[in-house]
């Protein structure tokens, strides 16, 4: 470019040079001589992911002629956006203006038409060697001009097209407009009226004429001046998605992008109108300011945000309209998923004809991803006066402003048109109406040059709207095509979700593009661009948990290794260019050693087959446990079908899996070891020069011999399916994969004959009496079409009858191992089992009824913690009593005189402390856990001895359920996983749950307070008890006996026994039938195969009921004694109170009646 200045003029001539060509070609040293940040600066987000069209501008000519153009200095008319960044920081707010950007001498803005040939118009900012700018042909063409970097080409500067477009909106969003708030319904009568009248004109032009000459002025542009606001969630959006580098920048480019795409709608030719946007101020808000905090709208409630918003924008915004920064419309992009009620699929929501308004004048829009358009314009719409196409007098769906948005909806209806002309009118003409707050230019914009789907292809458009980790992806019977109505977008595997129509543009065929939600013939010829691969990353775009680490061992053999990624995205393909060749994904070894002590192939591929066969898709299909490792797909896991020779895949082997000589498995495919056995996979080509050597060991491996034949097939019924197998021997030592291999096999015998199934068992003897002879028989098929002897065989047999022989019961639990005082010496345990027969009286077995083993030394170990922890509590039970005696200020005596220590607002027994208690919530359990909940004196030692007992544990150990709160996050060290545990803690006080089994024991709360109160009145450790049954009761139903209020502690814990880890039960219910509630237990905690046998089920029976002494089991409505029927019925009305409605509302039927 070369310019002719006279700087002391205020109006200046430049004459410029320059070729301007049909297809614009790559200038290979100029653009790989940039950084990624001046690409960036040159040409935009896209041009680090697809190479922009540009041409080196020198001295030249203009198609033959040179291009006169006489500019004006427009500094004063500068473009806001550059004015008004702010960064809404922890400390203040920061504003982002480059320093001295606008001030030096070489930071003017210039506009400008040419004179010669007329109709091009310019726009430029900057000085001689420093240009940039705009131009917009004749020919109805936009180019960007930009210097080259001082480091490659002082003075040239590149030129490339751009465009200005629509951008489509997503599918079904619903909107909540609602015309019942407009506050001016009769512009909306005026309006149906004068379309009621439009419809009955046939002529078109007349239509046009009447719109142009009696609504708004089409010589003059509008022009609404806005703030943009992205709030905290949006920049935690782009930084997961661009880093911490380029988040901010990146989500300054989304929301510019964003409002430049809305301009472009508005500007659509069934609009016919003349609006224009020009950004004021654009906010970013690294912190939620306090007006708009979560709590303040209920994150994201969509009538209580846009409330709060506006109120803000309205506390930010200038007083005085005549301030230059002052804007007429605020629009928040916010991270927050808007709901409004049971509607969650609300993307926006704008006051309906709040234009100009000071606290009406607003939008929100959901802004995590490009559709957020056509909210943005479908929402700024209702602003300016649209209702929803339908409830005028325009079709519903045919438009922009359909109720819901979706699928090609890409204009304006009539009535929109004219319902926004007929609001934007009449601002400021009456005292109820705001004032106008509009601008208007004599000058209107143009929407020429290349279109969005250019620059952004469809891939890129999927990763805009869903993450880097999407592409766009073809469903079944699918064409290309049809991305003109909508994107289908997919994670690369199972997952597919819809997007927006591709914007316009956009490839969808040989020499097609995207244009008005159809795929059309492209007017230009389409510069058809191969992709390139992008650098290797250690870090995948889906943020996998593997990311940047080196695998663990799995499989012997395997080699491990570290993923690394690269992406064809530099350029992307676009308009029909070639995919890049070669692999996307390298592994990167990790050290030199193969592993070893891990499972074989052949033991890994079953735990696979084991786990995916009960998924209900395999089971449908009958999957069974076991797999192949199949010659012919070595990464990959296959599993057999039950009663077929068919196979299945279900998984990929792990990668580094030994597939052959020197290749290991990487994502399910084989690949082969290169640069010196560093990488796995990959390209030759990417190997240095020299390359580490450290892993020359894993080129050693050796080869296979030929596989031996096959063995005979197991089955052996004709048709029946069995399993054969064949081996191989490996030349050396380190051969990669199985020795073994197995595969299914089907027993054919139809060419067959003489062929006998195996013989059957004998049948019974026939002999009636004891050492009587008799026959007894076996007989055998004929699996073949001819068989020769017979189906039967008989043989002598003597009846044999028990005289004094009897059989052994299965062994018993080992005893409890006993310990000295100081814990320091193990001891013995022994089991046993009886002799018994159905027969005889006194059966005699062959072996030794009683077994005696030297305790393990774990359980040694473990016993000893157990006992050290729970001597402690004991220990300090004995020292609060004589602290007590002594008036300890901390204790204090219960109802019952009982002995308690209050901790907060609740009373504890004496054995917790605050530390204990208050620790208890830092515990940790997991899915192998058992958690028991209850409330003192519910008889929760019932289930605690039913479930040891189904685990073969011992009765009535101290230390398999300790009660936390004794013990607080101490109480993990009282016996290894998995832990039993129980508490009478509130539900707010418990450990982590963590998917551990819950069981919640409830009793009748009458039952608890005449049981309290006797086991009080017979405890001999505690201070005597007061005989009065009444003070009693009201401490009870006031929360001042032991854990507090009985009922609060039950209502706290209801939406617990609704998860699906939790059991119910009740005390009356265990007690009154046991074996139910064993059998309850036994499927709750998957042991159903202790019961499903009734000589296991009633064995647990006698030894729960022999060792339990139901300690607090009175006669139902034993309570009687000492309730009174008003007592009786005041604990109804507050159980009822609690629990009305709730799961244990009817839960002791009429237990509690009087």
């Amino acid at each position: 470019i070369e310019t002719l200045y006279k700087s002391s003029l205020k109006r200046m001539k430049i004459c410029l040079f320059l070729l301007i060509i049909s297809f614009f070609k790559f200038i290979t040293p100029i653009y790989e001589g940039l950084t990624n940040k001046e690409k960036l600066h040159l040409f935009g987000k896209n041009s680090l992911k697809v190479r922009p069209k540009f041409e080196e501008i020198s001295i030249n000519n203009f198609n033959g002629r040179s291009l006169n153009i006489t500019i004006e200095d427009a500094s004063l008319n500068l473009y806001d956006i550059g004015l008004h960044h702010f960064l809404y920081t922890n400390n203040r707010s920061k504003n982002l203006l480059e320093e001295h950007v606008y001030y030096d001498k070489c930071s003017k803005v210039y506009k400008g038409e040419s004179t010669t040939p007329k109709g091009n118009i310019i726009s430029l900012t900057g000085c001689k060697n420093n240009l940039r700018g705009l131009i917009i042909t004749n020919e109805n063409k936009m180019y960007f001009i930009h210097p080259i970097p001082k480091k490659i080409n002082y003075g040239n500067h590149v030129i490339h097209k751009r465009s200005i477009s629509e951008v489509l909106s997503p599918e079904n969003h619903d909107c909540i407009f609602n015309k019942n708030y407009d506050p001016f319904p009769e512009d909306q009568i005026e309006s149906d009226t004068l379309i009621s009248k439009l419809k009955k004109i046939k002529k078109l032009n007349f239509i046009k004429h009447i719109n142009k000459r009696d609504i708004v002025n089409e010589e003059n542009e509008i022009i609404i001046e806005i703030a943009i606001f992205a709030d905290y969630l949006m920049i935690k959006h782009f930084y997961d998605i661009y880093g911490k580098d380029d988040h901010i920048k990146e989500l300054k480019r989304f929301v510019i992008a964003t409002v430049n795409n809305v301009d472009s709608l508005y500007k659509h030719q069934t609009l016919n109108s003349n609006i224009h946007f020009r950004i004021k101020r654009i906010d970013i808000m690294e912190k939620e300011p306090l007006e708009l905090e979560s709590t303040k709208h209920d994150n994201g409630e969509v009538n209580k945000l846009l409330k709060t918003f506006c109120e803000y924008q309205q506390k930010m915004k200038p007083t005085n309209r005549n301030d230059p920064k002052y804007w007429d419309h605020a629009l928040l992009f916010t991270g927050y998923d808007i709901y409004g009620g049971e509607l969650k699929n609300i993307a926006g929501f704008a006051p309906v004809k709040g234009m100009c308004s000071e606290v009406r004048s607003c939008t929100i829009n959901e802004g995590i991803d490009f559709g957020s358009v056509f909210v943005v314009t479908h929402e700024i719409g209702h602003n300016l006066g649209m209702y929803h196409d339908g409830q005028n007098e325009c079709h519903t769906d045919c438009c922009i402003m359909a109720p819901s948005i979706g699928s090609g909806k890409t204009k304006w209806s009539l009535c929109s048109s004219t319902e926004m002309k007929i609001f934007v009118q009449k601002l400021g003409t009456e005292s109820n109406r705001p004032p106008n707050c509009l601008k208007f230019s004599a000058k209107k914009s143009k929407n020429i040059g290349v279109l969005p789907g250019q620059d952004y292809t469809v891939n890129e458009q999927c990763k805009l709207f869903h993450g880097k980790c999407w592409n766009h992806g073809l469903r079944s019977n699918q064409k290309l095509e049809e991305i003109c109505q909508m994107i289908w977008c997919t994670d690369g595997g199972e997952k597919f979700r819809t997007s927006h129509p591709a914007l316009e543009g956009t490839y969808c065929g040989k020499g097609k593009v995207c244009f008005s939600g159809k795929c059309v013939e492209s007017k230009k010829n389409l510069t058809i661009i191969d992709g390139g691969w992008s650098e290797w990353k250690s870090k995948s775009y889906c943020n996998l948990p593997d990311d940047d680490q080196c695998q663990n061992c799995q499989i012997d053999g395997q080699i491990i290794i570290k993923k690394e990624y690269r992406y064809c995205d530099n350029p992307f393909p676009n308009n029909g260019g070639k995919l890049c060749n070669g692999d996307n994904i390298r592994g990167k070894i990790c050290n030199e050693k193969l592993c070893s002590k891990s499972e074989t192939i052949q033991q890994y591929i079953d735990n696979i087959c084991k786990i995916k066969s009960k998924l209900e898709k395999n089971i449908e299909i009958n999957m069974i446990e076991k797999g192949l490792h199949f010659e012919h797909d070595l990464c990959k896991v296959w599993c057999f079908i039950k009663s077929s020779t068919s196979v299945r895949t279900v998984d990929d082997m792990p990668d580094g899996t030994p597939c052959g000589h020197n290749s290991f498995c990487l994502n399910g495919e084989c690949k082969s070891l290169i640069c010196n056995g560093t990488i796995l996979g990959g390209n030759i080509n990417d190997c240095t020069t020299t390359q580490n050597k450290y892993l020359k060991s894993l080129l050693k491996t050796s080869e296979w011999e030929s596989w031996l034949s096959w063995s005979k097939c197991t089955s052996t019924k004709c048709g029946e399916i069995g399993y054969k197998k064949r081996k191989r021997i490996c030349k050396d030592s380190t051969c990669p994969g199985i020795d073994i291999q197995e595969t299914t096999c089907k027993f054919d015998c139809t060419k067959i004959e003489n062929n006998w199934s195996n013989w059957s068992n004998w049948l019974e003897c026939s002999a009636t009496e004891c050492d009587k002879e008799g026959k007894q028989i076996r007989t055998r098929k004929c699996l073949s079409n001819k068989c020769i002897g017979s189906e039967i065989e008989s043989q002598s047999c003597q009846k044999f009858c028990l005289k004094n022989y009897g059989k052994f019961t299965e062994w018993s639990s080992w005893s409890k191992c006993n310990f000295t005082k100081d814990c320091q010496t193990s001891s013995f345990r022994k089991r046993r089992r009886d002799c018994w027969s159905t027969i005889i009286p006194n059966p005699v077995c062959n072996g030794e009824k009683e077994e005696i083993q030297l305790c393990p030394r774990s359980e040694f170990k473990n016993r000893c913690n157990a006992m050290e922890a729970y001597i402690e509590a004991s220990v300090r039970k004995t020292e609060e009593i004589k602290k007590y005696n002594e008036t300890d200020s901390t204790l204090k005596e219960g109802a019952g005189k009982k002995l308690l220590r209050k901790i907060g607002s609740i009373n504890y027994p004496i054995q917790c402390t605050e530390e204990t208690v208050q620790s208890a919530s830092t515990i940790q359990l997991d899915s192998n856990d058992i958690f028991l909940i209850s409330f003192p004196n519910s008889g929760i030692e019932l289930l605690e001895n039913i479930i040891l007992q189904l685990f073969n544990d011992e009765i009535n150990d101290e230390y398999k359920f300790p009660t936390i709160e004794y013990f607080g996050s101490a109480v993990i060290n009282i016996h290894p996983p998995p832990k039993y545990l129980k508490t009478y803690l509130n539900f707010n006080l418990c450990p982590k749950l963590n998917n551990c089994k819950v069981i919640i024991l409830i009793r009748n709360p009458k039952d608890i307070v005449w049981s309290m109160y006797k086991h009080n009145s017979g405890n001999d450790n505690i201070i005597l008890p007061s005989k009065d049954f009444d003070d009693f009761l009201n401490a009870f139903m006031n929360g001042e006996t032991e854990y507090g209020d009985y009922f609060i502690h039950f209502q706290n814990l209801i939406p617990l026994i609704k998860n699906e880890n939790s059991l119910l039960l009740t005390y009356e219910q265990a007690t009154s039938d046991i074996v139910t509630t064993i059998t309850k237990l036994a499927k709750f905690l998957n042991l159903q195969d202790k019961v499903s046998d009734q000589k296991n089920l009633f064995k647990i029976v006698e030894e729960v009921t022999l060792h339990n002494e139901f300690n607090y089991n009175y006669t139902i409505k034993e309570w009687k004694k000492c309730f009174n029927e008003k007592q009786s019925l005041e604990m109804d009305e507050k159980f009822e109170t609690f629990f009305k409605g709730s799961i244990i509302e009817n839960i002791f039927e009429n237990k509690m009646k009087w």
